[in-house]
């Protein structure tokens, strides 16, 4: 089974692009935890794809900075640039979500 659930703040530009008559939208969120090793918080970025209304959603709806919570699977590209071998992991997104706070008084 290959399904992921990620939550964090969307990190960077949020970039749309048309490939093969299909919209896709990359984005990065960024994911805080506590690290109890260290005894401090630690950062993982984590690449993200959707495509189709789902990219176009993300592309008009989410903002720098805005909380959500994602579920997808993951992808692995490999590809040499440069002479040198890269590995990338990606989500590709099947739901965002935005994690609304709202302040009670």
């Amino acid at each position: 089974m290959n399904y992921v659930v990620v939550s964090g703040k969307v990190h960077g530009e949020i970039i749309k692009e048309y490939k093969e008559n299909t919209t896709m939208c990359k984005f990065k969120i960024k994911n805080i935890y506590f690290s109890p090793s260290r005894q401090n918080n630690e950062v993982t970025y984590i690449r993200c794809i959707a495509y189709g209304s789902l990219a176009e959603y993300c592309n008009n709806e989410l903002y720098e900075g805005e909380d959500v919570i994602i579920t997808g699977r993951i992808h692995h590209r490999f590809y040499k640039a440069e002479g040198k071998d890269i590995n990338m992991f990606y989500v590709a997104c099947n739901t965002v979500s935005r994690l609304e706070q709202e302040e009670y008084n």
